[in-house]
């Protein structure tokens, strides 16, 4: 798992893959949400 020197132990490639996908099938505003959220609790741990 590769992390961020910016945001510390936030997983950013298996992230953007994540959404990257989510974004494909379920479209981008569903997976701009996700991934909103995915932020701020990652930055709130």
């Amino acid at each position: 798992m590769e992390t961020s020197p910016t945001f510390g132990k936030l997983p950013v490639i298996e992230g953007i893959l994540q959404f990257l996908q989510l974004s494909l099938t379920q479209g981008s505003s569903t997976a701009q949400r996700a991934f909103r959220q995915w932020i701020r609790k990652a930055l709130t741990q």
